[in-house]
C-alpha cells in the first residue's frame, strides 16, 4: 500500500496533506481547549466574564438587586456602586413610576477592551449604551471599568469605576 501511494502522490503533495493534517489538529486543539481569550464561557462551561456583566446589568436594572449581587464580590467596593444605584432607581421612581421597566431592555453592555492580570483577575472596559431601537443612534453612553475575579471556577465583579 505504501508504494501504491507513493505511486499516486509526489513528495509535494504529500507534503501538503501533512501541513494540511498538522493545521487542522492545531485548528480542532484550538477550539476544543479554548483560544486563551476570557469571552462568554470559561473552560468549565460557566459564565464568562463579559456574559457576568451583561447579566448583572440585565438583573439591575430590571430591579433584581439580589440577582445582581450574585455576579458580585458582596465584601467588595462593588456593593456601593450597587447601593448608589438603587438609590437613584428609586428617585426615579418617585418621579417616574415604570421608567426601570421601559429601560431595562434598551440598555446594552458594550465590552471595548480587556486585561488579565494573571489567571484570577480581569478589567474590562466597557460602555453602557441606551439603545433606543429603529436603527437610531443611542441618546446615552456611559463608560466604565470593572474589576473580576475568578471564585471557585466564577467571575464576580469586585468593582465599578467611571472611565
Amino acid at each position: 500500500m505504501h508504494n501504491g501511494l507513493k505511486k499516486y502522490l509526489g513528495w509535494k503533495q504529500v507534503g501538503g496533506v501533512v501541513v494540511l493534517t498538522v493545521f487542522i489538529i492545531v485548528l480542532l486543539v484550538r477550539i476544543f481547549s479554548g483560544s486563551g481569550k476570557a469571552a462568554d464561557f470559561t473552560e468549565s462551561g460557566t459564565a464568562g466574564p463579559e456574559q457576568v456583566l451583561s447579566e448583572f446589568y440585565t438583573s439591575l436594572i430590571s430591579g433584581d438587586t439580589d440577582g445582581a449581587m450574585m455576579y458580585c464580590d458582596s465584601t467588595a467596593a462593588v456593593m456601593e456602586y450597587i447601593r448608589d444605584f438603587e438609590t437613584n432607581a428609586a428617585r426615579l421612581l418617585e418621579e417616574e413610576k415604570g421608567a426601570l421597566s421601559i429601560i431595562s431592555d434598551m440598555v446594552k453592555v458594550e465590552v471595548s477592551g480587556m486585561k488579565k492580570s494573571g489567571r484570577t483577575v480581569l478589567s474590562l472596559e466597557y460602555s453602557l449604551i441606551l439603545d433606543e431601537g429603529k436603527g437610531q443612534e443611542s441618546s446615552a453612553e456611559k463608560h466604565r471599568a470593572a474589576e473580576m475575579r475568578l471564585e471557585e471556577g466564577k467571575w464576580k465583579i469586585t468593582g465599578i469605576t467611571a472611565r
